[in-house]
Formats: structure tokens, C-alpha cells, sequence
């Protein structure tokens, strides 16, 4: 099973993910799937292909992110194009076959204020709208602003915002986003039975 999961809410930005490594054969042990950006105050999750020229992706995703460190002006859209271009040339097709899904999201200044943004970086073509299965995989990756430039604009989104709501991302195998979706309906449940009991 494998979950990434990235949260926007007025109390801030979470990102989460499982540990587990799934190859060909099934289980293939468990690696670190969420990084911290600190010099952009963001953090990036990752799911899919576990490495990049047969390099492990934990260690690839470390130097990927500690090489943009080095540049002039750094942004958190500048990095998101810079792992979908490293991504498609350094990946093997093998590895590009396995699909690669990431999640980079951190505040952006803008206008005197700030933001979040949420940057969306796959080679993943499409989703099954009754499975929930990834339909299609691409030698050419592709990167999109989901939340600000998005989401953000219906203003349903931004009163729910507003209201304590959240706008979340779910990408991974679907068991693991089924699993996910059904465990928050009943910790929601919970969560409201605890708190509206007075004692």
C-alpha cells in the first residue's frame, strides 16, 4: 500500500505519507517518503517509482533538493519544474513505467501576504473515476498548481476554508487512499461522539 497525503487548512499545512516500498513481487521493505524543503518552507511526498537511474529515491530526492538550495532565486514552482525535468531525463523507462506521483507544498509571499501553494509533479496520465486505479503512465512528466491558482478560486473552497474546513490531496495505490478515506469517516464519527459529550 502506498499513500501520500498533503493537507491545507487555516491551522497550517500537513503532509503525510506511509513508509512502505512496494515493488513487482509485492513488499520491497519501507524508505522515507516526505522531505522537508527548509529554505522555501515547504515539504515534498512522494509515491511511485523508488528510484531515479538506479539511485534510491530517498537519497536522489536529498541531493535534488540540496542542488536547487545552491541556485539564485529559489521557488517553491521553480523546484516542482525542476523535478519534473530532472525526473524525465534521469528516470529509466522501467523506472518512469512504475509511475512517479509528487507533492510539493509550502507558503509562497506574494503581495505583501502569504500563501500556500500546492504543486502536483506525475507522469500519470489519468484515474479510473470506479476503481480509483491509475489508467495510464507517460515518458513525459508534467507539474500543476492545484490549490491557489485552482481550487482556491471556487468560493466553496474558501468558505469551507474559512469555516475550519480543509482542502486535501490523496494520491497513492487505491487500496491505500480507500483505506484512508474509510478510517477518517469513522474517526470523524468518533471525534464528534467524544466532543459533543460535556463530561
Amino acid at each position: 500500500m502506498s499513500l501520500i497525503l498533503t493537507t491545507i487548512s487555516r491551522r497550517g499545512i500537513i503532509q503525510a505519507a506511509d513508509s512502505n516500498l512496494t515493488g513487482d513481487a509485492g513488499p520491497a521493505g519501507v524508505g522515507q517518503k516526505v522531505f522537508a524543503v527548509p529554505d522555501l518552507g515547504a515539504a515534498l511526498s512522494l509515491a511511485g517509482s523508488y528510484s531515479v537511474s538506479g539511485v534510491r529515491m530517498d537519497d536522489w530526492i536529498r541531493q535534488a533538493i540540496a542542488a536547487y538550495s545552491t541556485n539564485g532565486t529559489r521557488t517553491i514552482a521553480g523546484l516542482a519544474e525542476l523535478l519534473r525535468g530532472r525526473l524525465e531525463l534521469e528516470m529509466t523507462q522501467v523506472e518512469k513505467d512504475g509511475g512517479s506521483l509528487i507533492h510539493l507544498c509550502g507558503y509562497v509571499r506574494a503581495d505583501n501576504s502569504v500563501h500556500p501553494e500546492f504543486y502536483f509533479v506525475r507522469n500519470i496520465t489519468g484515474i479510473d473515476a470506479h476503481t480509483g486505479a491509475y489508467t495510464g503512465v507517460s515518458p513525459s512528466f508534467q507539474v500543476s498548481e492545484d490549490f491557489w491558482t485552482r481550487d482556491y478560486t471556487a468560493p466553496e473552497t474558501r468558505n469551507a476554508l474559512a469555516a475550519g474546513g480543509q482542502q486535501v490531496y490523496i494520491n497513492g495505490y487505491p487500496a491505500g487512499r480507500i483505506g484512508y478515506l474509510a478510517l477518517m469517516e469513522h474517526f470523524g464519527e468518533f471525534l464528534t461522539a467524544v466532543w459533543s459529550e460535556p463530561q
